[in-house]
């Protein structure tokens, strides 16, 4: 994966090496909603969320170096370009199946009863404000989380209204149905930094998917995090 230098976008390269390379109408990409999909498109006519193969051509978003990488490959090469929540800033990323119906994973990350059953024992909501607050170590760090976007049972999107770099992090789960189950795939988007803490938080937060994966295929894991410690 590429950042890209303009529009807050990511570019996404893939070279693909198969009998069919270079041959027309050879490949495939993937589009929009995980839709495979073909769609050609002329030298800097891109959108955003299409993919399209340009034999011949690296486009000038592509940075300087990958494009000299690139050029003798060019007729194999597909770009995709994203909106990413935060542009260039750092996120975290995890994906896992579940063996279990995409509604139930969803009420698992959508609600303050579901955040209670594998992330945090101490869960509290205002209603009020419509926010969550989740408790750790005796409160000494409280994470007030606000709903963005809540579309059943495809999608939701947390944004967190403290903490000193959760502040303005989003929290976004998508889910997707696969034979047996369902696909989670998790982003802790809009870091300021790639500190030492948000390293650590992507290690617990591969800790929190499996206690999520466990609890939604019926078993009974328990929070990660009790009221002041760590369950282990």
């Amino acid at each position: 994966m590429f950042y890209g230098p303009r529009h807050g976008t990511h570019i996404l390269v893939a070279v693909l090496f198969s009998r069919n390379a270079g041959k027309k109408g050879a490949g495939f990409s993937v589009g929009k909603a995980g839709a495979s999909h073909f769609t050609p498109r002329t030298p800097g006519n891109y959108r955003e969320g299409d993919c399209a193969p340009v034999p011949g051509v690296v486009p000038e978003a592509v940075p300087g170096v990958l494009r000299l990488l690139l050029g003798n490959f060019s007729d194999m090469v597909w770009i995709r370009t994203d909106p990413l929540p935060g542009g260039l800033l750092p996120q975290i990323r995890h994906a896992i199946f579940i063996a279990a119906p995409a509604e139930r994973v969803y009420g698992l990350v959508s609600t303050p009863s579901g955040f209670s059953q594998w992330w945090s024992e101490d869960v509290t909501e205002n209603n009020a404000a419509h926010t969550v607050d989740l408790g750790f170590f005796n409160r000494a760090t409280v994470y007030r989380l606000a709903a963005v976007r809540m579309a059943p049972p495809q999608s939701a999107e947390w944004v967190c209204q403290s903490g000193q770099e959760w502040q303005d992090t989003h929290l976004i789960f998508d889910t997707a149905s696969k034979e047996g189950g369902t696909m989670l795939r998790f982003a802790h988007a809009n870091w300021k930094a790639e500190t030492d803490y948000f390293i650590s938080c992507n290690t617990t937060w591969g800790e929190l998917m499996f206690r999520l994966k466990a609890c939604a295929e019926g078993k009974e894991p328990g929070p990660l995090f009790t009221r002041n410690a760590m369950a282990y």
